[in-house]
């Protein structure tokens, strides 16, 4: 059986295709699992929060894949984000499982869906993969979010044309504009992405850390000296505020308390703090502007007349005043028959049982995407070449004929990057690819044919000589690295 995930920054979400529609697994009661680590000495705890005052915790580790450096998790140990991604993945493995036994059905995972921000580059998908790898999780399909909130979004809703997707997560924004067009007579249709804009760094806990700031250089800059918190602290308190956040969804205001003078362990007096409506609109300001100028770009890559609604999926679209900001800049009115909980992850089910032939093929949906940024090598001095270009649709290829530019030349270097500029300097480094074996020859008389494959998780490979060369991130691990965490990170869950 194959599952569907969605690996959020604060919350993540796994289910199954059951007696014909999504299943999400509950933990605790609740329909997602908090994406936290917790480090005690030998101890781990995933999906919760240590409370004890050593413990080292870990939040938000899916701004960090795809980056270098490592992640301290005791004085003398340090790994990578793929590993706390694994972790993770390895907790909402082992609930599926338990939950498959609870119904009788065979406790066997052969593969997952996995949803990611649609602005995920090479790098970030190459390490969300890397972390399935590790938590012996095979990726069958890695699904943009936004697609997936639309797949799931069309199963029971007709739509007249497009779909303007803005997916609002814990850490991330997309905006995906979708053609979901179909004859009323047919349930057999694509669903085909026609342009994408987001951000990575830009989602819930952006509006978190801005009331934090208004808190600490605003509103109690006399009384309380946030700054020698202690990290432990400065998360419970962060934890309050977003509680203010998400009352305000319901009421004019909302009230929490927070700590008077320097907080100590041995000194716990509290101050009332009410956040109103207003204010937080103010605070939130430059945030909304943010998206609203996302949307703003997205909209000028559409033909003017085309037509389309627009749903708001991931948590923080329940943000107070966003939907209305987004309905005045669109003039439209947003969907609401959706969970933007689970919306996404109950798209990646679905993605699951068309590819695990469960669901009928009448009632399949099949989605096509595209890519959000140009893919291309460097050519002689500095120049970039373009091979796959943003809003192209994936799976795709390209052809290259190269030749030597020295005399005796026997290796040929290819340089990937990623960017608009025609300079190459001005782009992002991707990786690199040696191809040897070639015949000595004078300059410009031997010639290679490059073919160039990018599959539709944006796996990059290339053809030469009839050798295949995979295209792996610089940031990625090795494979003495994924084998070290894979006994690292199993051992936590299925090897007691």
């Amino acid at each position: 059986m194959l599952v569907g995930i969605d690996l959020g920054t604060t919350k993540s979400v796994i289910g199954y295709w059951h007696e014909g529609k999504p299943r999400i697994v509950k933990l605790n009661g609740m329909y997602s699992m908090p994406s936290e680590v917790s480090f005690v000495k030998d101890t781990i705890s995933v999906g919760k929060r240590s409370k004890e005052k050593e413990a080292i915790y870990i939040g938000g580790i899916k701004r960090h894949l795809g980056r270098k450096g490592a992640v301290k998790v005791s004085k003398h140990k340090s790994v990578h984000p793929q590993c706390i991604a694994a972790l993770l993945l390895c907790q909402l493995k082992k609930m599926a499982l338990e939950d498959m036994k609870s119904l009788g059905l065979p406790a066997k995972i052969d593969g997952a869906i996995i949803a990611i921000p649609s602005h995920f580059d090479i790098h970030q998908r190459r390490a969300t993969m890397e972390a399935a790898l590790i938590a012996n999780l095979p990726v069958r399909r890695l699904i943009n979010e936004a697609t997936a909130g639309a797949l799931e979004y069309t199963t029971h809703n007709q739509i007249r044309d497009h779909l303007m997707v803005v997916d609002i997560g814990g850490g991330t924004l997309d905006i995906s504009v979708i053609d979901v067009s179909q004859e009323e007579h047919k349930k057999d249709f694509p669903l085909e992405v026609k342009n994408i804009e987001g951000d990575t760094n830009l989602g819930g806990l952006d509006f978190d850390d801005a009331i934090f700031n208004w808190v600490k250089d605003y509103k109690a800059k006399d009384i309380i000296n946030l700054n020698n918190l202690s990290i432990e602290k400065t998360i419970e308190f962060k934890e309050k505020l977003a509680k203010l956040k998400h009352d305000l969804s319901s009421q004019e205001k909302a009230t929490t308390h927070y700590p008077m003078g320097i907080l100590r362990d041995d000194l716990q007096i509290y101050e009332p703090l009410t956040l109103s409506r207003k204010d937080f609109l103010d605070i939130s300001k430059p945030l909304f502007n943010r998206i609203l100028a996302l949307l703003e770009k997205s909209l000028k890559e559409i033909p003017n007349n085309t037509s389309f609604d627009t749903l708001l999926v991931g948590r923080a679209s329940r943000t107070h005043g966003l939907k209305v900001a987004i309905e005045e800049k669109l003039n439209t009115k947003c969907l609401s028959n959706t969970d933007p909980e689970t919306c996404v992850a109950k798209g990646a089910i679905i993605q699951a049982a068309i590819l695990d032939d469960t669901i009928q093929k009448h009632d399949q949906r099949f989605v096509i995407e595209v890519l959000q940024d140009n893919y291309g090598i460097e050519l002689q001095d500095g120049v970039f070449h373009s091979f796959f270009n943003k809003g192209q649709t994936i799976p795709r290829e390209a052809k290259h004929d190269f030749q030597t530019v020295s005399d005796g030349q026997t290796s040929l270097e290819i340089k990937f990057y990623k960017g608009s500029s025609s300079a190459i300097k001005d782009n992002v480094y991707m990786d690199s690819v040696t191809i040897p074996n070639i015949k000595k020859a004078p300059k410009g008389e031997e010639k290679i044919n490059i073919k160039f494959d990018m599959d539709a998780n944006m796996e990059l490979t290339i053809i030469a000589f009839n050798d295949i060369y995979q295209v792996k991130s610089k940031n990625g691990l090795t494979p003495e690295e994924i084998q070290s965490y894979q006994t690292f990170v199993n051992d936590q869950f299925f090897n007691k």
